[in-house]
This record gives structure tokens, C-alpha cells and sequence, in this order.
């Protein structure tokens, strides 16, 4: 009864969608391709990071067939601390999910010598096709990184001045000048 539920309130979006491919034709794996994270996809915060900025044009990051959309890492410490926070999870109920989950849509969009476990998503899943940027999972991992951060910190930090250096080493690695964009 659930599955036909919810195939009756995903029909219209499924109509929708086949008729947008019918006329302008289905994504190839290759245009998905240029957009998979690299391993250095997840390092890189992007040219307008105010830390990281100056990495900009020097290797690993003067690969990326379109910079814009592989500036996706959160930042190095960041990275680190987050990382660290969920292994201390690894042993509970949601840590194991969190992680096993993180983990997998980690594993499964990262492209590796031009090798991903995303070809098999993009030719088995019909809707796997409509996805462009696929970089953007990085958006859903801000979530498991956040808890990452908060468990490691309250694991942690006590009151002084060390934690709270780090605190805002991590918050000034979020800083990054926007691109903009003249609307004429």
C-alpha cells in the first residue's frame, strides 16, 4: 500500500521529467562525469577562500574540468575535526548510520582516474541521469561534518583559549568571496 502511495505522488514529477527528456534528450554519462568530486574536490574550498584562495592554478586543484563546482571541501581543520568527531561515533546506533551512510555517498560519486561507482548509479537509476553537478552531495555532507564537529568538540573543549582558536580557525575557513554576477 506505501509503495503505491508514493508511486501515485511521484507520477506526476515521473510525467514531467519523461516529457523534459523527451524533448531535450536525456544527459550522456560523460557531461555527468566532469562534474564527479575528486579526491582534491574535497580539499579545495575554492579561489575566493581567504585561506585556501592562494592554492588556486597550483596542483592538485588546476585539474578540474570547471573549478567552480569542485570547490566543495569545508576546509582542512574542518575537514579533519569532522572527521574525527564521527570516527568517536562509530560506536552508536546513529554514528554507525551517520557514518556508514557518509561514507557510502562519499564513496559512491567520488571519481578516481576517471573511475566511479557512479556509472552504475547512472545507468541503472533512470533519475540519476537528471543530476548535473553531482559535486553538490557535498551540500548533504554538511550535515554529517557538523556533527562530526559538534561530538568532537564536546568530547573535547573545555573553557579556554585554545578551543576557542579553533572554533574560529574553523569558522574562518568558511570565509570565501561569493562569485557575483552582473545581470546585464
Amino acid at each position: 500500500l506505501g509503495l503505491l502511495l508514493l508511486g501515485a505522488a511521484v507520477l506526476p514529477f515521473g510525467l514531467r521529467a519523461l516529457s523534459a527528456a523527451r524533448e531535450l534528450g536525456f544527459r550522456s554519462y560523460d557531461e555527468a562525469e566532469i562534474f564527479l568530486p575528486r579526491p582534491a574536490s574535497w580539499l579545495w574550498p575554492g579561489g575566493g577562500s581567504w585561506i585556501y584562495g592562494g592554492f588556486a592554478g597550483r596542483f592538485p586543484f588546476d585539474r578540474f574540468p570547471d573549478p567552480q563546482e569542485h570547490s566543495i571541501g569545508p576546509g582542512w581543520i574542518s575537514l579533519g575535526v569532522a572527521g574525527a568527531g564521527l570516527w568517536s561515533l562509530r560506536r552508536s546506533p546513529w554514528g554507525k548510520a551517520l557514518g556508514l551512510a557518509s561514507l557510502g555517498l562519499l564513496t559512491l560519486t567520488l571519481s578516481v582516474g576517471g573511475a566511479s561507482l557512479w556509472a552504475l548509479v547512472f545507468m541503472s537509476l533512470p533519475g540519476a541521469g537528471a543530476i548535473r553537478a553531482v559535486c553538490r552531495v557535498a551540500n548533504v555532507l554538511l550535515l554529517p561534518a557538523a556533527v562530526g564537529v559538534s561530538a568532537w568538540v564536546a568530547a573535547r573543549v573545555r573553557p579556554g583559549a585554545g578551543p576557542a582558536a579553533l572554533m574560529i580557525l574553523i569558522v574562518l575557513e568558511q570565509s570565501r568571496q561569493i562569485p557575483s554576477y552582473s545581470q546585464r
